[in-house]
């Protein structure tokens, strides 16, 4: 390598691990017109070997040594090309990023200078040639006069800490796998034998490295610091990077990457390419002298990745986009947070694999996770995960596939509960040393129920268990499995009640998995055909306790309120009131009048005599304040009204929400899941094709379920439109009640939903909670708002509007 740069040439590495036809279309696509191998690879590039002349150093290395060694004398500027590194595609083709002479000392030199290298130093090469990484690692060292030992296997632990200490190796860069493997064989060693005086550094590169993994590296060489190095191939390596010498708090989630080296420069940009505030995420973009040409007969990719530097005056600065989600700390130094293309949708949900990832690293036991959607999966698209053992898998029950989903639902939300985990000896790596997503396994058995297994008892039970075990991602359904610790949900339920219903000729709604949870409980449901004495009452968590009343939001059903009926139900039993009309039996309610009345005399028929507590959900929290004022005008008394995110009527009437907007919050997901595209306009006058354009796209973009019928989706259309249009129009009656607000903090619109009701309730003193406008009530945000909520009710009397 350093001959063909001496002799001015730019290099193309090619790894002999990958694949032929990668290595032929590498060869092909580059138009190298030089191939330099070894004779037992020559086959590998013989069907493009016309045109190129191959040379094996070798079999020729008795003709290579007659040349002559002097410097040859040519004009070469630091805007030469240096090398070519192939990086993988989106498409599955490769792209060649080029790197300039500039881009690639600059690197260099600013990396010595950080790391206090005036003179000679001794690197470990564990990077592969085709790696980026290699050329700090390989070039660095021969800059100041130093030594490089190459080591072949980078997971060969022994090997290489027996290289560092025999050649008193300076500095050594791993990928985190690499660390952590390198780490478990010290750990072995008596502690005697663990030293390394030698070593100055310890690098982690390639992917993110963990919070836990930086401090046990300190833990065992406290006096070794730790860089965190980021930077892509396009932008010649390392351009960030942070020196951790003192552990980090357990409860910090990312590790910073720290501050950018020199003359390079970091921005972190909206969509727009605005510059967004600290604190604030937004992708990670590179300008400065390190930003290649863009990539090799690839015009679209480069364009779309290379663009003009914005922030730079002069012509023709290039700034790089990574993709990568980052922020700027206050300290001035960045975070990265996650890939931008890591942010999926599931179930119209947009979820960030990296918190999913990050959840399950927190747990006892497990040592690497890598989270991925696989569409293969039984009912539709879902999140699988594959976790790696401390030790031996099968020998740690917290490693039980179903324990560490059961603790990951105290933390997260249901909908980020990857549906299958995977035990493994090892992740797959790609020859960087990288996570191999694409060689990852389609789960063989996803896991079995939540407890002890009760098999079927009756022709209906055997039923259900067939319909669950066909959509959902367990392996044996236990008649007692609780359906949300399996990781049901809304749309998987509207599947799962539209197979039983064809079943069993019944007409139940998906609440009726609210009130049962389990097969045997639903079976007993079905057989004694109770489903119309339901009513709009859904007993949630019945027990001896005082109730509360959750009212439904827009799309009308309670199913939302799950986790957060779990957390109340040790102080309340908790009921739902569901929507009239939402099983399309009949027409929705036609007023706020008639909506008060109803839901007033369901709870009156649980609940004779006051004190009543009443919750409501975004426009649940208006429609409580009516049923309230209903109670008191028939001479009840309403002790506490809860509004979880709930804006005022005022808002929602200015708001001027479109249909998609109403179904999407129907459905609780992204409003972009569910907006048509042009030619179907709700203003046509052909209000039909419009919702029907809606139903297609929710289907295709998996927000909707197949088996949701037109019919069904119409009635949920209607009720969702009426709710909407009933409480945006409502004035806002005095109450004795007590009136209690929480805004969810995180609601991704900006808006504040406390602050809409200074006009009409001037007193409202309304209290932040983690979450989104939805997931408020989920996951890890359900207990804490239970507990926020309590402590309201306890001091109501202070909190009095």
């Amino acid at each position: 390598i350093l001959g063909i740069m001496k002799a001015g040439g730019a290099y193309v590495p090619m790894d002999p691990k990958y694949p032929d036809d990668r290595i032929e279309y590498m060869i092909s696509n580059s138009e190298v017109s030089v191939l330099i191998t070894q004779e037992h690879l020559l086959n590998k590039s013989d069907a493009v070997a016309n045109g190129v002349h191959r040379v094996c150093l070798d079999r020729d290395w008795p003709v290579i040594q007659g040349y002559s060694a002097a410097n040859p004398n040519l004009d070469i500027s630091s805007r030469n090309r240096a090398y070519m590194i192939y990086t993988s595609g989106s498409t599955g083709l490769p792209k060649g990023a080029i790197i300039r002479h500039d881009g690639a000392l600059n690197h260099i030199e600013a990396e010595c200078e950080v790391l206090a290298f005036a003179g000679a130093f001794s690197f470990l090469q564990t990077a592969p040639s085709s790696s980026d990484i290699s050329v700090w690692q390989f070039v660095g060292p021969v800059t100041r006069g130093g030594k490089v030992v190459v080591l072949d296997d980078v997971t060969h632990s022994e090997k290489l800490f027996r290289l560092v200490k025999e050649n008193k190796i300076d500095v050594v860069e791993l990928v985190p796998v690499a660390l952590q493997l390198l780490m478990e064989f010290v750990r072995q060693l008596p502690p005697a034998e663990r030293a390394l005086p030698s070593l100055r550094w310890m690098m982690a590169t390639g992917e993110a490295v963990s919070t836990e993994l930086v401090n046990d590296w300190l833990a065992l060489y406290p006096h070794i610091p730790v860089v965190n190095a980021y930077g892509p191939t396009e932008a010649a390596d390392d351009v960030i990077q942070c020196a951790i010498s003192a552990p980090l708090p357990p409860a910090q989630k990312t590790v910073p990457i720290g501050k950018p080296l020199a003359n390079l420069k970091v921005y972190i940009v909206d969509e727009l390419l605005r510059l967004v505030p600290a604190g604030v995420a937004g992708e990670i973009c590179i300008g400065g002298i390190g930003v290649g040409e863009g990539y090799w007969r690839n015009p679209e990719k480069t364009a779309q990745s290379f663009v003009a530097d914005p922030f730079t005056t002069g012509t023709g600065a290039l700034m790089y986009r990574t993709g990568d989600l980052g922020r700027w700390l206050r300290d001035g130094s960045v975070e990265y947070l996650d890939r931008v293309d890591n942010q999926v949708k599931v179930r119209g949900f947009r979820i960030e694999l990296g918190e999913v990832e990050a959840a399950l690293s927190s747990l006892p036991g497990v040592r690497e996770n890598v989270v991925i959607v696989r569409d293969d999966m039984p009912g539709g698209a879902a999140l699988a995960a594959y976790v790696v053992p401390g030790h031996e898998p099968g020998t740690d029950p917290e490693l039980d596939p179903q324990r560490l989903r059961g603790q990951l639902r105290e933390s997260l939300p249901d909908f980020m509960v990857p549906a299958a985990i995977t035990v493994m000896e090892a992740l797959p790596l790609t020859p960087a040393g990288k996570i191999d997503r694409k060689s990852l396994p389609r789960p063989a058995v996803i896991q079995s129920g939540c407890g002890d297994y009760v098999a079927p008892r009756t022709d209906t039970e055997s039923t259900l268990v067939d319909i669950w075990e066909s959509l959902m991602p367990v392996q044996r359904v236990s008649v007692t499995d609780n359906f949300f610790e399996l990781g049901g949900h809304s749309l998987l339920g509207v599947r799962i009640m539209s197979k039983v219903n064809q079943a069993f000729g019944t007409q139940l709604q998906v609440a009726a998995l609210l009130s049962t949870q389990t097969i045997a409980k639903l079976a007993l449901l079905i057989d004694a055909s109770e489903e119309q004495a339901m009513g709009l009452v859904v007993p949630i968590a019945v027990s001896e306790h005082p109730p509360i009343f959750m009212i439904h939001p827009v799309g009308g059903d309670v199913l939302c309120y799950a986790d957060l009926a779990r957390a109340l139900s040790d102080q309340f039993s908790v009921y739902g009131i569901r929507a009239k009309g939402l099983d399309g039996s009949c027409a929705p309610a036609q007023s706020m009048d008639e909506i008060a009345r109803l839901y007033a005399d369901s709870i009156l028929q649980v609940q004779a005599q006051g004190p009543y507590q009443l919750l409501g959900q975004s426009l649940g929290g208006i429609l409580a304040q009516a049923v309230a004022a209903q109670l008191e005008r028939m001479g009840h008394r309403v002790e506490n009204i809860v509004m979880l995110d709930t804006f005022s009527p005022q808002h929602l009437r200015a708001g001027g929400a479109s249909t998609a907007e109403i179904l999407s919050r129907a459905l609780g997901v992204n409003s972009g899941a569910l907006a048509p595209q042009s030619g179907a306009s709700e203003n046509n006058g052909n209000s039909e094709v419009y919702i029907e354009s809606i139903y297609r796209l929710g289907v295709q973009a998996g927000v909707l379920p197949a088996e949701m019928a037109m019919d069904q989706f119409m009635a949920l259309y209607r009720v969702a439109v009426q709710n909407h249009t009933i409480a945006s129009h409502y004035d806002v009656e005095k109450l004795n009640a007590n009136v209690h607000h929480f805004t969810a903090a995180d609601n991704i619109t900006g808006i504040r939903s406390g602050s809409s009701w200074g006009q009409q309730m001037p007193q409202l003193q309304s209290i932040d909670v983690p979450g989104g406008h939805e997931t408020m009530m989920q996951g890890e945000h359900a207990k804490p708002l239970a507990e926020q909520i309590l402590n309201r009710l306890q001091n109501h009397n202070n909190n009095k509007v």
